[in-house]
């Protein structure tokens, strides 16, 4: 635990971190360290050019240290089997030749821990297939690795709801200090794909929405306004309220809107890039030999969602040399009885015909274990909304899965003897715990990312 002072103003305020647990020995953090360190170089982690893995090496919370355990791992499992061909992968990695090419490490590590089947590496220049799972009878699975991060209208979304969550926490703290309101909720969602107008219209009338709803009693009443093609509730925390400290201001925000019109089209597009590389250069299909896309999914994306888009791609293309597609989604994932932070993999394997009659017999599957892995779930991994009732704040899943989605909220609930409340409820949720002492307020909290966001999982 570390103590800070936060300013010398009075009371004296003071920040108080709390570490999270881990599932992973320290013996094993540093011997992935030192993986990273030999293959990486250390002055190169050190630097700081904006590089996903220098980014990660400089956190120490607990999505970040996974990461770097998974990986450092992965290299030691894989490196027995091609030391040249992971040192390859990773200079090209550093260099951002190849961005995915850490994940097709981890990838191989995935499928290489497994009884009755090996991975065979393939030449550095083989641009149809990034590794082969060779199975004891001698049949064979082709495999390409995906990964699907955030489109460019993801980000763009993301970048405009940034913008008005700024100007929602600047007024709700102007109210505080003129007013002394200490508690907002706001939901904000759109009929249709946002365009460059529409966010413009949000931006400039959400001040005075705000200040309406607070003239109209927000203390005691839920405000709904209808904007343009948007729809804006604000509300205060209703029970919850009894449990918030007055001494700061307390928020929640959600923002919603559809897919642009490309979103499925660029997933599509990401398939398609695969079937085709498998395609142009010659990994044919027969009864020993399919091809799988192996694809590892963003949390901002719904796997059972994703996993709907892929069958109609199998579908319609039912003649291509492709059998299955293969999701995995990591979701960092806190054991409520050991109060341990982890990662639970989200997968699912959509097939067709092809597969089935390469598996006629039934005996084969595609299996794979990944370090530090609480749990591995069928599917599940679907977008939640955070929501209260009664004063508690839980998460189901949102009613429209085909939506961007953007969640922050910092919670500030004065500490009991018997309850003290800090940690992390959500992506970009945190739960902060007020204790008052004599010699001043202070303020914890869990050193956690609140993104949840993974950086090269």
């Amino acid at each position: 635990m570390q103590i800070k002072a936060a300013n010398q103003e009075k009371p004296r305020m003071f920040l108080v971190k709390h570490d999270a647990k881990l599932n992973i020995p320290e013996k094993f953090i540093k011997e992935s360290v030192e993986v990273l360190k030999d293959y990486f170089d250390e002055n190169w982690l050190n630097q700081s050019e904006n590089h996903p893995l220098q980014l990660l090496w400089k956190r120490n919370d607990p999505l970040a240290i996974n990461e770097i355990y998974t990986l450092g791992n992965s290299i030691k499992a894989v490196e027995n089997i091609d030391e040249q061909w992971v040192r390859k992968k990773v200079d090209n990695y550093k260099k951002k030749i190849e961005m995915g090419a850490v994940f097709e490490i981890i990838a191989a590590a995935a499928l290489e821990k497994r009884e009755n089947q090996k991975i065979i590496l393939p030449p550095q220049k083989n641009p149809g297939c990034d590794l082969t799972i060779d199975y004891i009878d001698g049949s064979k699975i082709n495999v390409s690795c995906k990964q699907h991060k955030k489109s460019h209208h993801y980000k763009l979304f993301e970048e405009k709801s940034e913008n008005i969550k700024n100007k929602f926490i600047f007024i709700g703290k102007a109210l505080g200090e003129l007013l002394g309101v200490t508690q907002l909720f706001a939901t904000i969602y759109s009929y249709y794909h946002p365009i460059p107008k529409d966010w413009e219209i949000l931006e400039d009338n959400f001040p005075t929405i705000l200040l309406y709803a607070y003239d109209n009693g927000i203390s005691t009443n839920t405000h709904t306004f209808k904007l343009g093609n948007w729809v804006i509730i604000i509300s205060d925390f209703s029970k919850f309220q009894m449990e918030l400290s007055d001494s700061f201001f307390s928020y929640n925000i959600v923002i919603d809107a559809p897919f642009h019109k490309n979103e499925i089209q660029n997933f599509f597009s990401h398939l398609s890039d695969g079937c085709h590389n498998l395609e142009k250069h010659g990994v044919l299909q027969d009864e020993n030999n399919i091809n799988i896309i192996f694809v590892s999914i963003g949390y901002n994306y719904s796997i059972d969602e994703c996993a709907l888009w892929a069958r109609k791609y199998l579908d319609d293309n039912i003649n291509k040399p492709i059998a299955g597609i293969y999701f995995i989604k990591p979701i960092l994932n806190r054991d409520l009885e050991t109060r341990k932070n982890g990662i639970i993999y989200s997968t699912k394997f959509i097939k067709n015909k092809n597969f089935d009659y390469w598996n006629s017999e039934g005996t084969k599957n595609i299996r794979i274990e990944l370090p530090v892995a609480q749990g591995f779930i069928d599917g599940d991994g679907k977008l939640v909304h955070l929501y209260e009732n009664n004063g508690e704040f839980s998460s189901e899943p949102a009613k429209n899965q085909k939506v961007y989605f953007f969640q922050e909220g910092k919670h500030f609930l004065e500490c009991t003897k018997n309850k003290q409340n800090y940690g992390s409820f959500g992506p970009k949720n945190r739960k902060c715990c007020v204790k008052r002492t004599d010699k001043g307020i202070e303020i914890h909290y869990l050193n956690t990312n609140l993104d949840h966001e993974f950086l090269i999982l």
